[in-house]
């Protein structure tokens, strides 16, 4: 507020000097009110600006709290799929291991198996090579048998050749006999002297 400065001009009364005077100070008041209203918008356009901007760090806090509340759903979500995938993942493991040893089992039966089967090969050849064998000496014996059969149909008829032989031979003794007794019969007839 500016004051005056109490000079008084020649030819005034003191009553037109107070009147000036008041009439500075309305106007140093109006100047000054002036600037308070100024002031006052500048200041309520300051707040204003400040409030919106208030309202905008809220409306962003509660957005970032929105996307902090998602995140942690997610997070959580993301867990509970991590903790899915590690239990599969250990099923997983389980499973594999266990076709691994059924694997390593079937792989083992088979080298048996090839064992066996080689073995029984050895056997089937050894097998074979007697049979082999027995039919050679099969055939050897049915040769054998064969030349036998031969011999006694040979022998069979010898014998029929000798026993006939041996009935002629009997029925010449026979033949003999009787002309033998014939003759004594007849020397026995003749005269004696």
């Amino acid at each position: 507020m500016r004051k005056s400065d109490g000079l008084e001009g020649p030819g005034t009364s003191s009553s037109e000097l107070t009147i000036e005077r008041l009439r500075d100070e309305l106007r140093y008041l109006a100047a000054d009110w002036e600037a308070l209203v100024a002031y006052k918008a500048d200041l309520t356009a300051q707040l204003d600006a400040l409030v919106r901007a208030r309202n905008e760090e809220i409306a962003e806090h509660e957005a970032l709290a929105r996307a902090h509340s998602d995140l942690i759903e997610r997070h959580e979500m993301l867990v509970r799929l991590r903790d899915g995938e590690i239990a599969e993942h250990e099923a997983l493991a389980k499973a594999h291991a266990d076709v691994i040893a059924r694997y390593d089992r079937l792989a083992r039966l088979r080298d048996d198996e090839i064992t066996e089967h080689a073995a029984l090969a050895r056997a089937h050849g050894d097998l074979i090579a007697r049979h082999e064998m027995l039919v050679r000496v099969r055939d050897e014996e049915i040769a054998q048998h064969a030349a036998l059969a031969r011999a006694h149909n040979d022998l069979v008829v010898q014998f029929e050749t000798l026993t006939r032989i041996r009935n002629r031979e009997i029925e010449d003794h026979e033949a003999l006999a009787r002309a033998y007794r014939d003759l004594v019969a007849q020397f026995e007839a003749l005269p004696r002297h």
